[in-house]
């Protein structure tokens, strides 16, 4: 008689795809959280910079103004990204 010790091949085969689906489904939330993450840091940091920019009550205060924001780095940010209101510029 026959001594069955081991695994067959379709039982190997059957786990193999089990752990990839796994694999799989891992990595695609992982994506989506990363994602999310840079989205948050990308619209947190924008939003400080646009709040913490100085407020101009006076015509002398625009050169103050204007050097403060040239010299601020918004990374990536596009026009598009700041407006609030829809407006495209």
């Amino acid at each position: 008689m026959r001594n069955k010790a081991g695994f067959s091949v379709v039982e190997v085969l059957a786990v193999v795809v089990i752990v990839g689906i796994v694999a799989t489904l891992g990595v695609v939330g992982y994506n989506r959280w990363k994602q999310a993450e840079v989205a948050k840091d990308t619209s947190t940091d924008s939003s400080q910079q646009v709040a913490s920019a100085p407020e101009v009550k006076q015509t002398s205060d625009l050169d103050k103004a204007a050097t403060t924001l040239d010299s601020t780095d918004f990374g990536d940010a596009d026009a598009t990204d700041l407006d609030t209101q829809g407006n495209s510029f």
